[in-house]
């Protein structure tokens, strides 16, 4: 799959990479993951 849902709770807003950093870094976190994955499929 070319998509992935990841949930946050009320400890994030609107943009979630301009949080504080345990939400941004989580995020950041979940990007690399589902990069990684794509580049393996390759």
């Amino acid at each position: 799959s070319d998509a992935r849902i990841v949930s946050f709770g009320k400890e994030a807003a609107h943009e979630i990479l301009r949080e504080a950093d345990p939400v941004r870094n989580r995020a950041i976190g979940e990007i690399d993951l589902f990069l990684a994955a794509r580049a393996q499929k390759r």
